[in-house]
């Protein structure tokens, strides 16, 4: 499949791919997930960012989606040429689709720990991660800092946005958040 392709996915309705992202191997899949596979080689099943057109009654609707891209199904060519009819029938739905922007695609990171009397500063790690850390740079800087004795009463969450590598195939992640 390419971008601009119209799919189906687990998710109700038509999608058009916009983006196909490679995705790698890091740090954060270890324990378990990264079996013979080693960090920094290319996942086999990219992730593709999708723009909902239409639902399953091919009515028009807007939206967005990511998954894999094993997860998406090329449309018949029937679909595709009622979706192709649908925008040459209502130009202006055409262009609010192409208008539509999708927001960034924000990927989590949780860990569990415990606070065990006192919530943990976290100023230290907020200020340097809007400068971009890997995953390894955070595991290093949450095991000299943080305490992660069982019950975990807190979770600390990291984002990155839109698969944001740095030149290892690292994920970047750029906020912090506690709850």
């Amino acid at each position: 499949m390419d971008v601009g392709d119209w799919v189906t996915s687990y998710s109700k309705g038509y999608f058009r791919i916009e983006r196909i992202i490679k995705r790698y191997y890091d740090v954060s899949h270890s324990g378990g997930f990264l079996g013979s596979n080693h960090i920094g080689e290319e996942i086999e099943d990219p992730i593709v960012v999708l723009k909902k057109g239409f639902n399953t009654n091919l009515k028009a609707s807007l939206g967005f989606d990511s998954c894999a891209l094993s997860l998406c199904k090329r449309i018949s060519g029937d679909a595709h040429n009622i979706i192709e009819k649908k925008f040459i029938e209502d130009k202006k739905f055409e262009k609010r689709f192409n208008d539509y922007i999708i927001p960034p695609i924000v990927s989590l990171h949780n860990i569990g720990f415990n606070a065990n009397r006192e919530l943990l500063n976290i100023e230290n790690i907020r200020d340097q991660i809007i400068n971009g850390m890997t995953f390894a740079e955070i595991q290093e800087k949450l095991n000299t800092d943080f305490n992660f004795e069982f019950p975990h009463n807190k979770t600390i969450q990291f984002k990155n946005y839109d698969f944001e590598i740095n030149e290892s195939r690292e994920l970047i992640f750029r906020e912090v958040s506690i709850f």
